[in-house]
């Protein structure tokens, strides 16, 4: 498989489709901050609550992953209106990753009503979010320009993962840390522009990637670097990291360096079998690095593709 056929889920996925879930099995999410709520009522059913989003003020969400996100998604539509038309809707995770997605376009429903309004709605899309191990703040945005969106929001919970360590496959000496509190010692690997840490992966894996920025003794403020991603030389990817000076690290034997605070980026390993290697782009700068990987608890939905849409 050549490199630039390759694509990586890094953080989230997200997929639109029509295949049926299962709303039983997933626990509603109330969005911590939202805009006008509506009801609707589906045949002889319970009316649910629907959340309008906007273009500029966000609708969010406090999720504890990992686990998979339903968002379902109605439009505002009129009595003599059989469709609606495409749109996008944009999203946000931790402040950091943004995506911009189309929605296709939707009959109008002959089954769900909007209660106490004269409006319709549109049939359900569904759109899915795969949300990474740890606590994550999810804003969610409709760039639809023409008409309202309303959405509502499933959570499934996924197995927590069971990392094992993944050792280099290059020759890398290891650099010890220790915690403050606990004396816990902590092998990471050091890595800059030239240097960098190689490893093996299987397919269908959860890969986590541990990266501590160093700082110079002269730095105090946030140190920010950019981490590639590469398979055969070639970059597949890049992610930006931040840290300041941790307090609770320090160098195991001492040192001219300061560890920095902790930075997690989760990879969802495509098929096939992949070695990568992990080097700082930015030529002045070093950061400590370590992998662990969990195979067994990787998410298994069959609705959900392994490599990005």
């Amino acid at each position: 498989m050549k490199p630039a056929q390759i694509k990586l889920n890094v953080f989230i996925l997200l997929w639109i489709g029509f295949a049926p879930l299962s709303e039983a099995a997933k626990k509603v999410l109330t969005p911590t901050l939202n805009n006008k709520k509506v009801q609707l009522k589906t045949g002889e059913l319970k009316p649910t609550l629907y959340y309008a989003l906007s273009k500029k003020y966000a609708t969010v969400l406090r999720i504890g992953g990992p686990g998979e996100v339903t968002i379902f998604l109605r439009t505002k539509m009129q009595e003599d209106e059989a469709s609606d038309s495409k749109y996008h809707l944009r999203y946000v995770l931790d402040g950091k990753i943004v995506k911009v997605k189309p929605v296709g376009s939707s009959k109008a429903s002959k089954k769900t009503l909007v209660v106490g309004k004269s409006y319709r709605v549109s049939v359900v899309k569904k759109v899915q979010i795969i949300i990474p191990p740890g606590k994550h703040r999810l804003e969610v945005f409709s760039l639809n320009d023409e008409r309202l969106v309303f959405s509502k929001y499933y959570f499934e919970k996924h197995v927590k993962p069971k990392w094992k360590v993944k050792q280099p496959i290059n020759n890398m000496e290891a650099t010890s840390l220790t915690t403050v509190e606990s004396k816990k010692v902590l092998n990471y690997y050091r890595i800059d522009s030239e240097n960098g840490m190689k490893i093996e992966m299987d397919e269908n894996t959860y890969l986590r990637l541990l990266v501590r920025v160093e700082f110079k003794h002269s730095m105090f403020s946030d140190n920010e670097m950019r981490i590639q991603m590469k398979e055969n030389g070639k970059v597949v990817y890049t992610f930006k990291v931040s840290s300041v000076r941790s307090k609770y690290v320090v160098y195991t034997e001492g040192g001219k360096l300061i560890p920095g605070t902790l930075n997690k980026i989760y990879i969802r390993v495509p098929e096939g079998k992949h070695k990568y290697e992990f080097v700082v782009a930015d030529k002045s700068k070093t950061a400590l690095i370590k992998a662990s990987y969990d195979k067994l608890r990787f998410p298994t939905n069959s609705n959900v593709p392994i490599s990005n849409p």
